[in-house]
């Protein structure tokens, strides 16, 4: 018998459940997941995400330092790709000095 591991367990070193898209509303209870509604849209998932940006001129993205970029840059990417979108891709880390200086 094969067991399967999710590839998400990989990188998460924790027993921690993952935040839901959709958290469930206790009318009047507490929630785990407290949120409030916006304004914003907020998409789920690098496809989604990837043709709100190709409509786009010109997109920064920036965030935490934890999230995992690399990977983050390969699903857009790759999404790109099957669109015949060309990016070009700027890492910022590149404009850091060495750890020495």
């Amino acid at each position: 018998m094969e067991t399967s591991i999710d590839p998400i367990d990989i990188v998460r070193k924790t027993s921690q459940p993952l935040l839901p898209v959709i958290a469930d509303s206790k009318d009047g209870g507490y929630s785990v997941f407290p949120s409030y509604h916006s304004k914003y849209i907020i998409y789920k998932g690098f496809d989604t995400l990837a043709e709100a940006i190709m409509i786009e001129k010109f997109v920064v993205i920036d965030g935490y330092g934890g999230v995992l970029w690399e990977n983050v840059k390969e699903q857009l990417d790759a999404h790109f790709v099957k669109k015949n979108k060309k990016v070009f891709w700027y890492n910022i880390n590149s404009c850091l000095k060495p750890a020495e200086e």
